[in-house]
Protein backbone atom coordinates (compact mmCIF):
# COMPACT_ATOMS: atom_id res chain seq x y z
CA UNK A 1 0.00 0.00 0.00
CA UNK A 2 2.79 2.50 0.99
CA UNK A 3 4.21 2.33 -2.80
CA UNK A 4 1.30 3.62 -4.44
CA UNK A 5 0.41 6.12 -1.12
CA UNK A 6 3.97 7.48 -1.41
CA UNK A 7 4.14 8.54 -5.04
CA UNK A 8 0.34 10.21 -4.47
CA UNK A 9 1.72 11.80 -1.45
CA UNK A 10 4.67 13.51 -3.37
CA UNK A 11 2.68 14.81 -5.85
CA UNK A 12 0.00 16.20 -3.29
CA UNK A 13 2.70 17.92 -1.94
CA UNK A 14 3.89 19.14 -5.05
CA UNK A 15 0.74 20.86 -5.89
CA UNK A 16 -0.04 21.80 -2.27
CA UNK A 17 3.88 23.46 -2.50
CA UNK A 18 2.72 25.15 -6.06
CA UNK A 19 -0.74 26.63 -4.94
CA UNK A 20 0.30 28.14 -1.71
CA UNK A 21 3.33 29.69 -3.95
CA UNK A 22 0.09 31.19 -6.44
CA UNK A 23 -1.31 32.48 -2.94
CA UNK A 24 2.46 34.21 -2.60
CA UNK A 25 2.59 32.22 0.91
CA UNK A 26 5.72 30.98 1.93
CA UNK A 27 6.16 27.27 3.20
CA UNK A 28 8.26 25.12 5.50
CA UNK A 29 10.05 22.28 3.62
CA UNK A 30 8.57 18.97 4.29
CA UNK A 31 9.43 15.34 3.24
CA UNK A 32 5.83 14.23 5.34
CA UNK A 33 2.26 14.44 4.35
CA UNK A 34 1.58 17.62 5.61
CA UNK A 35 2.53 21.31 4.78
CA UNK A 36 3.09 24.53 7.19
CA UNK A 37 2.86 27.60 5.67
CA UNK A 38 3.07 30.90 6.57
CA UNK A 39 0.02 33.74 6.40
CA UNK A 40 2.66 36.07 8.13
CA UNK A 41 -0.10 37.47 10.24
CA UNK A 42 -2.19 36.20 13.28
CA UNK A 43 -2.96 32.87 12.17
CA UNK A 44 -6.33 32.06 14.30
CA UNK A 45 -8.59 34.02 12.16
CA UNK A 46 -8.00 32.51 9.14
CA UNK A 47 -8.27 28.87 10.65
CA UNK A 48 -11.59 30.03 12.26
CA UNK A 49 -12.49 31.20 8.57
CA UNK A 50 -11.57 28.22 6.74
CA UNK A 51 -13.51 26.02 9.49
CA UNK A 52 -16.30 27.52 7.94
CA UNK A 53 -15.82 26.53 4.84
CA UNK A 54 -15.69 22.98 6.21
CA UNK A 55 -11.36 22.62 5.56
CA UNK A 56 -9.84 21.23 8.23
CA UNK A 57 -6.42 22.58 9.26
CA UNK A 58 -4.17 22.79 12.31
CA UNK A 59 -2.30 25.70 14.28
CA UNK A 60 0.41 25.46 15.21
CA UNK A 61 1.12 28.11 17.77
CA UNK A 62 2.08 26.19 20.35
CA UNK A 63 5.10 25.23 18.54
CA UNK A 64 6.19 29.00 18.54
CA UNK A 65 4.82 29.42 15.09
CA UNK A 66 1.16 31.90 15.92
CA UNK A 67 1.56 32.79 11.85
CA UNK A 68 1.56 29.68 10.60
CA UNK A 69 -0.99 26.74 10.04
CA UNK A 70 -0.27 22.93 8.78
CA UNK A 71 -2.09 21.15 6.25
CA UNK A 72 -2.29 17.47 5.36
CA UNK A 73 -2.05 16.05 2.44
CA UNK A 74 -4.95 14.84 0.91
CA UNK A 75 -6.45 13.35 -2.40
CA UNK A 76 -6.10 15.66 -5.84
CA UNK A 77 -9.61 16.71 -5.05
CA UNK A 78 -8.95 17.52 -1.56
CA UNK A 79 -6.16 19.60 -2.12
CA UNK A 80 -7.87 21.91 -4.79
CA UNK A 81 -11.10 22.68 -2.45
CA UNK A 82 -8.56 23.60 0.29
CA UNK A 83 -6.32 25.54 -1.84
CA UNK A 84 -9.84 27.40 -3.23
CA UNK A 85 -11.24 27.83 0.23
CA UNK A 86 -7.73 29.78 1.40
CA UNK A 87 -8.01 32.51 -1.78
CA UNK A 88 -11.42 32.86 -0.80
CA UNK A 89 -10.37 33.67 2.92
CA UNK A 90 -7.47 35.33 2.72
CA UNK A 91 -7.19 38.99 3.29
CA UNK A 92 -5.80 41.20 -0.05
CA UNK A 93 -2.41 41.68 -0.13
CA UNK A 94 -0.19 44.24 -2.28
CA UNK A 95 3.15 42.83 -2.92
CA UNK A 96 3.02 44.57 -6.54
CA UNK A 97 0.50 47.47 -7.38
CA UNK A 98 -0.36 47.49 -10.99
CA UNK A 99 -0.42 50.72 -12.44
CA UNK A 100 -2.70 51.57 -15.53
CA UNK A 101 -1.52 55.27 -16.81
CA UNK A 102 2.04 56.82 -15.78
CA UNK A 103 1.17 60.44 -15.19
CA UNK A 104 0.88 63.20 -12.24
CA UNK A 105 -0.85 60.81 -10.46
CA UNK A 106 0.09 57.47 -11.18
CA UNK A 107 3.45 58.32 -10.94
CA UNK A 108 3.41 60.29 -7.52
CA UNK A 109 1.68 56.84 -6.19
CA UNK A 110 4.67 54.89 -7.41
CA UNK A 111 6.77 57.84 -5.57
CA UNK A 112 5.39 58.06 -2.43
CA UNK A 113 4.91 54.11 -2.25
CA UNK A 114 8.59 53.89 -3.04
CA UNK A 115 9.14 55.92 0.12
CA UNK A 116 6.39 54.88 2.21
CA UNK A 117 6.16 50.89 1.53
CA UNK A 118 9.08 50.23 -0.20
CA UNK A 119 9.16 46.47 -0.45
CA UNK A 120 5.97 46.69 -2.60
CA UNK A 121 6.70 46.01 -6.50
CA UNK A 122 5.04 48.70 -8.85
CA UNK A 123 4.43 47.59 -12.12
CA UNK A 124 2.92 50.05 -14.53
CA UNK A 125 0.91 50.26 -17.88
CA UNK A 126 0.83 53.15 -20.30
CA UNK A 127 -0.06 53.99 -24.12
CA UNK A 128 3.03 55.98 -23.41
CA UNK A 129 6.72 54.08 -24.29
CA UNK A 130 8.42 57.77 -22.95
CA UNK A 131 6.38 57.76 -19.42
CA UNK A 132 7.03 54.16 -19.01
CA UNK A 133 10.58 54.52 -20.48
CA UNK A 134 11.06 57.72 -17.33
CA UNK A 135 9.61 55.90 -14.60
CA UNK A 136 11.51 52.92 -15.60
CA UNK A 137 14.80 54.50 -15.13
CA UNK A 138 14.10 56.73 -12.49
CA UNK A 139 12.96 54.03 -10.34
CA UNK A 140 9.56 55.11 -9.71
CA UNK A 141 8.25 51.39 -11.24
CA UNK A 142 10.20 48.18 -11.04
CA UNK A 143 8.67 46.87 -14.03
CA UNK A 144 6.88 47.38 -17.60
CA UNK A 145 3.93 45.51 -18.35
CA UNK A 146 2.98 45.50 -22.26
CA UNK A 147 -0.37 44.35 -22.11
CA UNK A 148 -3.63 44.70 -19.55
CA UNK A 149 -3.09 40.61 -19.10
CA UNK A 150 0.53 40.79 -18.02
CA UNK A 151 -0.78 43.21 -15.65
CA UNK A 152 -3.11 41.26 -14.05
CA UNK A 153 -0.45 38.13 -13.83
CA UNK A 154 2.37 39.77 -11.93
CA UNK A 155 -0.27 42.43 -9.60
CA UNK A 156 -1.90 41.81 -6.52
CA UNK A 157 -4.08 45.42 -6.65
CA UNK A 158 -4.50 47.49 -9.85
CA UNK A 159 -5.32 51.03 -9.70
CA UNK A 160 -6.89 53.15 -12.68
CA UNK A 161 -5.21 56.66 -12.49
CA UNK A 162 -6.99 57.51 -16.67
CA UNK A 163 -8.88 59.60 -17.51
CA UNK A 164 -13.12 59.03 -16.71
CA UNK A 165 -13.98 58.30 -20.42
CA UNK A 166 -11.24 55.35 -21.08
CA UNK A 167 -12.82 53.18 -18.16
CA UNK A 168 -15.25 51.75 -20.93
CA UNK A 169 -12.55 50.00 -22.45
CA UNK A 170 -10.75 49.67 -19.72
CA UNK A 171 -13.55 47.86 -16.88
CA UNK A 172 -14.62 44.60 -19.09
CA UNK A 173 -10.70 43.82 -19.57
CA UNK A 174 -10.75 43.51 -15.56
CA UNK A 175 -13.86 40.91 -15.36
CA UNK A 176 -11.54 38.08 -14.40
CA UNK A 177 -8.89 40.01 -11.84
CA UNK A 178 -9.39 38.63 -8.55
CA UNK A 179 -7.60 41.19 -6.66
CA UNK A 180 -8.74 44.79 -5.37
CA UNK A 181 -9.50 47.43 -7.81
CA UNK A 182 -9.01 51.23 -7.20
CA UNK A 183 -8.89 54.42 -9.05
CA UNK A 184 -8.74 58.23 -8.77
CA UNK A 185 -11.19 59.65 -10.88
CA UNK A 186 -12.72 63.14 -9.74
CA UNK A 187 -16.14 61.33 -10.63
CA UNK A 188 -17.57 58.17 -9.32
CA UNK A 189 -21.08 57.68 -10.38
CA UNK A 190 -19.62 56.76 -14.35
CA UNK A 191 -17.62 53.81 -12.73
CA UNK A 192 -20.33 52.20 -11.16
CA UNK A 193 -23.23 52.66 -13.87
CA UNK A 194 -20.43 51.01 -16.06
CA UNK A 195 -20.37 48.40 -13.55
CA UNK A 196 -23.97 47.69 -13.36
CA UNK A 197 -24.07 47.53 -17.01
CA UNK A 198 -21.72 44.84 -17.15
CA UNK A 199 -21.94 42.72 -14.10
CA UNK A 200 -25.28 43.66 -12.31
CA UNK A 201 -23.26 45.58 -9.95
CA UNK A 202 -20.14 47.23 -8.52
CA UNK A 203 -18.05 43.71 -7.76
CA UNK A 204 -17.19 43.70 -3.63
CA UNK A 205 -13.53 44.01 -4.38
CA UNK A 206 -13.58 47.49 -6.81
CA UNK A 207 -13.20 50.08 -4.00
CA UNK A 208 -13.22 53.41 -5.73
CA UNK A 209 -10.88 56.41 -4.61
CA UNK A 210 -10.53 60.04 -5.36
CA UNK A 211 -6.94 61.50 -3.90
CA UNK A 212 -8.01 65.53 -3.42
CA UNK A 213 -4.75 66.51 -4.80
CA UNK A 214 -2.90 67.51 -7.62
CA UNK A 215 -1.32 69.93 -10.19
CA UNK A 216 -2.12 71.78 -13.30
CA UNK A 217 0.81 69.33 -14.47
CA UNK A 218 -0.49 66.23 -15.53
CA UNK A 219 3.22 64.33 -17.30
CA UNK A 220 5.06 61.63 -14.78
CA UNK A 221 7.92 64.09 -15.26
CA UNK A 222 6.57 66.57 -12.29
CA UNK A 223 5.53 63.48 -10.19
CA UNK A 224 5.71 63.79 -6.17
CA UNK A 225 6.40 62.02 -3.87
CA UNK A 226 4.69 63.47 -1.07
CA UNK A 227 2.42 65.00 -3.42
CA UNK A 228 -0.73 63.23 -1.03
CA UNK A 229 0.27 64.19 2.25
CA UNK A 230 -1.75 66.14 4.38
CA UNK A 231 -4.39 66.18 1.69
CA UNK A 232 -7.75 63.61 1.54
CA UNK A 233 -8.56 61.07 -0.51
CA UNK A 234 -12.40 60.03 -0.44
CA UNK A 235 -13.38 56.56 -0.64
CA UNK A 236 -16.49 55.29 -2.17
CA UNK A 237 -17.53 51.60 -1.81
CA UNK A 238 -20.87 49.98 -2.95
CA UNK A 239 -22.75 48.95 -0.36
CA UNK A 240 -21.51 45.11 -0.64
CA UNK A 241 -17.70 46.02 -0.79
CA UNK A 242 -15.73 43.76 1.29
CA UNK A 243 -14.00 45.50 4.24
CA UNK A 244 -10.77 43.51 4.10
CA UNK A 245 -10.65 45.22 0.85
CA UNK A 246 -11.47 48.99 1.97
CA UNK A 247 -8.69 48.42 4.59
CA UNK A 248 -6.24 47.20 1.99
CA UNK A 249 -6.89 50.41 -0.16
CA UNK A 250 -7.14 52.95 2.95
CA UNK A 251 -3.64 51.57 4.09
CA UNK A 252 -2.44 52.19 0.70
CA UNK A 253 -3.20 56.11 0.79
CA UNK A 254 -2.13 56.35 4.31
CA UNK A 255 0.98 55.08 3.72
CA UNK A 256 1.28 57.88 1.49
CA UNK A 257 0.74 60.52 3.63
CA UNK A 258 -3.10 61.08 2.99
CA UNK A 259 -6.34 61.52 5.15
CA UNK A 260 -8.52 58.74 3.92
CA UNK A 261 -12.29 59.09 4.47
CA UNK A 262 -15.50 57.23 3.00
CA UNK A 263 -18.26 58.78 1.43
CA UNK A 264 -21.14 58.02 -0.65
CA UNK A 265 -21.28 58.25 -4.53
CA UNK A 266 -23.73 61.09 -4.88
CA UNK A 267 -22.41 63.27 -2.28
CA UNK A 268 -18.48 62.77 -3.61
CA UNK A 269 -19.88 63.90 -7.00
CA UNK A 270 -21.85 66.85 -5.24
CA UNK A 271 -19.10 68.17 -3.63
CA UNK A 272 -16.68 68.12 -6.19
CA UNK A 273 -18.76 69.68 -8.59
CA UNK A 274 -18.65 72.68 -6.10
CA UNK A 275 -15.02 72.39 -5.07
CA UNK A 276 -12.95 71.75 -8.34
CA UNK A 277 -14.82 70.93 -11.28
CA UNK A 278 -16.77 74.58 -11.02
CA UNK A 279 -13.77 76.33 -10.00
CA UNK A 280 -11.75 74.62 -13.16
CA UNK A 281 -14.90 74.96 -15.36
CA UNK A 282 -14.56 79.15 -14.34
CA UNK A 283 -10.95 79.15 -14.67
CA UNK A 284 -10.73 77.69 -17.97
CA UNK A 285 -13.33 79.88 -19.21
CA UNK A 286 -12.19 82.81 -17.65
CA UNK A 287 -8.71 82.25 -19.29
CA UNK A 288 -10.28 81.39 -22.77
CA UNK A 289 -12.61 85.20 -22.85
CA UNK A 290 -9.48 86.95 -21.78
CA UNK A 291 -7.51 85.49 -25.17
CA UNK A 292 -10.46 86.73 -26.97
CA UNK A 293 -9.88 90.11 -26.27
CA UNK A 294 -7.15 92.69 -27.46
CA UNK A 295 -4.97 92.67 -29.81
CA UNK A 296 -2.88 88.86 -30.20
CA UNK A 297 -3.43 88.65 -26.49
CA UNK A 298 -2.29 92.15 -25.90
CA UNK A 299 -4.09 91.58 -22.53
CA UNK A 300 -1.44 88.96 -20.99
CA UNK A 301 1.31 91.30 -21.44
CA UNK A 302 -0.48 93.20 -18.36
CA UNK A 303 -1.34 89.96 -16.05
CA UNK A 304 0.09 89.99 -12.20
CA UNK A 305 -0.55 87.89 -9.56
CA UNK A 306 -4.09 87.68 -9.32
CA UNK A 307 -4.72 86.14 -12.70
CA UNK A 308 -1.77 84.49 -12.35
CA UNK A 309 -2.93 82.41 -8.75
CA UNK A 310 -6.80 82.28 -10.12
CA UNK A 311 -5.90 81.02 -13.39
CA UNK A 312 -3.24 78.20 -12.74
CA UNK A 313 -5.22 75.75 -13.12
CA UNK A 314 -6.28 76.61 -16.61
CA UNK A 315 -3.22 74.69 -17.50
CA UNK A 316 -4.36 71.52 -16.43
CA UNK A 317 -4.97 68.30 -19.27
CA UNK A 318 -7.85 69.70 -20.89
CA UNK A 319 -8.60 65.99 -21.87
CA UNK A 320 -9.28 65.06 -18.53
CA UNK A 321 -11.10 68.08 -17.81
CA UNK A 322 -13.14 67.75 -20.88
CA UNK A 323 -14.06 64.26 -19.46
CA UNK A 324 -14.75 65.20 -15.94
CA UNK A 325 -17.31 68.24 -16.95
CA UNK A 326 -19.55 65.90 -19.14
CA UNK A 327 -19.37 62.94 -16.93
CA UNK A 328 -20.54 64.78 -14.06
CA UNK A 329 -23.03 66.84 -15.63
CA UNK A 330 -25.67 67.40 -13.51
CA UNK A 331 -24.04 67.93 -10.38
CA UNK A 332 -21.87 70.39 -12.24
CA UNK A 333 -24.65 72.61 -14.07
CA UNK A 334 -26.97 72.90 -11.21
CA UNK A 335 -23.86 74.18 -8.92
CA UNK A 336 -22.77 76.89 -12.45
CA UNK A 337 -26.66 77.88 -12.71
CA UNK A 338 -26.04 78.74 -9.06
CA UNK A 339 -23.19 80.47 -9.67
CA UNK A 340 -24.64 82.54 -12.60
CA UNK A 341 -27.34 83.46 -10.64
CA UNK A 342 -24.74 85.09 -7.84
CA UNK A 343 -23.09 86.93 -10.87
CA UNK A 344 -25.79 88.69 -11.88
CA UNK A 345 -26.56 89.58 -7.83
CA UNK A 346 -22.93 91.06 -7.55
CA UNK A 347 -23.10 92.73 -11.12
CA UNK A 348 -26.40 94.42 -9.81
CA UNK A 349 -24.76 95.47 -6.65
CA UNK A 350 -22.03 97.46 -8.48
CA UNK A 351 -24.23 98.73 -11.10
CA UNK A 352 -26.63 100.13 -8.62
CA UNK A 353 -23.27 101.31 -6.51
CA UNK A 354 -24.93 99.33 -3.19
CA UNK A 355 -21.31 99.66 -1.34
CA UNK A 356 -22.56 98.50 1.84
CA UNK A 357 -24.35 95.30 0.23
CA UNK A 358 -21.09 94.48 -2.01
CA UNK A 359 -18.89 95.21 1.00
CA UNK A 360 -20.89 92.24 2.89
CA UNK A 361 -20.64 90.27 0.10
CA UNK A 362 -17.11 90.62 -0.17
CA UNK A 363 -16.59 90.54 3.68
CA UNK A 364 -18.65 87.12 4.02
CA UNK A 365 -15.99 85.76 0.97
CA UNK A 366 -13.19 87.00 2.86
CA UNK A 367 -14.17 84.99 6.04
CA UNK A 368 -15.29 81.99 4.19
CA UNK A 369 -11.33 81.65 2.90
CA UNK A 370 -9.89 82.56 5.92
CA UNK A 371 -11.46 80.10 7.42
CA UNK A 372 -10.49 77.41 4.70
CA UNK A 373 -6.80 78.12 4.72
CA UNK A 374 -7.24 77.22 8.59
CA UNK A 375 -8.48 74.29 7.85
CA UNK A 376 -5.72 73.49 5.53
CA UNK A 377 -3.24 74.25 8.26
CA UNK A 378 -4.63 72.27 10.85
CA UNK A 379 -4.75 69.49 8.23
CA UNK A 380 -1.10 69.83 7.60
CA UNK A 381 -0.26 69.90 11.37
CA UNK A 382 -1.89 66.73 11.91
CA UNK A 383 0.28 65.04 9.50
CA UNK A 384 4.33 66.01 11.25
Amino acid sequence: MWRRALPLTRQGLRDLNAGLAELSLAVIPSVGNFVCFDLAQDALPIYQALLTEGVIVRPIGVYGLPHHLRVSVGTPEENRIFLEALGRVLPPIMKCLGLIGLGLIGGSIAAGLKRGLPETRIAALDVSDDALSYGLSEGLIDEISPTINDLMRVSDVICLCVPVKQLPVLLPSLASFSGVVTDVGSVKRPIFALAETLWGQLPNHWIPAHPIAGSEQHSVRAARADLFEAHKVILTPGDDARADCVELVTHLWQALGAEVVVMSVAHHDDILAQTSHLPHLLAYTLVDVLAGFGDEREVFEYAAGGFRDFSRIAASDPVMWHDIFLTNKQPLLHRLRTFIEALEVTATLIEEDASGALLERLSRAKSARDYFTDLQAKSANKTR
